[in-house]
């Protein structure tokens, strides 16, 4: 879950999480992965958040590996970050690293990367990784969108190479879609997306948020996913 401290009037947002103790959830006292790399801090301040979580087990009877991956905000572009860990609460900055690739056609100098609200879903042996992308060149094709990855950080040849959409913002659907000038600077729009896999069929889940005068409305959303590999 995303973590925002305040100190001094200065927002600081961390990653920290909450665990089932048997009968209520119980938030861990302090942030687990607090940005300090200077690509997870904006102003001198943390920026990291929107995280998606997978364990991978390890063989045998072999402990695995836990892996997070973030957006990061910097002065400077908004990028993937994808960090390791062995229990889970300990992800070392040593263990991070940008991910960084090319492949989204209408990259922009803030958003060059993505997917960004992001989540990772594992399905037959890779990666999809699944979120917002803008598109400010060719507005029509900003939405939801995601991409194939062979292996966990995003080095392996072949990731990243196809974009597949899933929704697009400006469709007409009243409830995310409030016009292309609220949508370019990302007020209004798709967000937070997630997919559930249950049995063989996909469910994604996403927020929408439109404008009703000037004051904004969020929903959720729920589609069906016929098509993934």
């Amino acid at each position: 879950t995303g973590w925002r401290k305040e100190a001094n009037g200065a927002r600081d947002y961390h990653i920290g999480f909450v665990q089932w103790d048997g009968s209520t959830w119980v938030k861990h006292p302090t942030p687990v992965l607090p940005g300090t790399h200077p690509w997870e801090r904006m102003q001198g301040h943390s920026l990291v958040g929107d995280q998606a979580v997978f364990y991978e087990p390890g063989p045998g009877n072999q402990p695995g590996t836990w892996h997070l991956w973030y957006n990061a905000n910097s002065d400077t572009a908004v990028v993937i970050g994808h960090a390791t860990s062995r229990d889970g609460i300990d992800w070392p900055a040593k263990e991070r690293q940008a991910i960084r690739h090319s492949s989204w056609p209408h990259a922009g100098p803030a958003t060059p990367s993505g997917p960004y609200h992001m989540d990772v879903l594992f399905r037959n042996g890779a990666y999809l990784f699944l979120g917002w992308m803008a598109s400010p060149q060719q507005p029509a094709r900003q939405g939801l969108w995601y991409s194939k990855v062979l292996s966990a950080d995003g080095k392996a040849p072949g990731s990243f190479a196809v974009w597949h959409p899933l929704i697009y913002e400006l469709n007409g659907v009243t409830w995310h879609d409030s016009g292309p000038a609220t949508s370019a600077s990302h007020q209004t729009g798709l967000f937070g997306a997630t997919l559930e896999q249950d049995g063989q069929t996909a469910w994604l889940f996403y927020h929408g948020v439109r404008l009703e005068g000037s004051y904004p409305f969020a929903s959720i959303g729920r589609a069906r996913v016929d098509d993934l590999p």
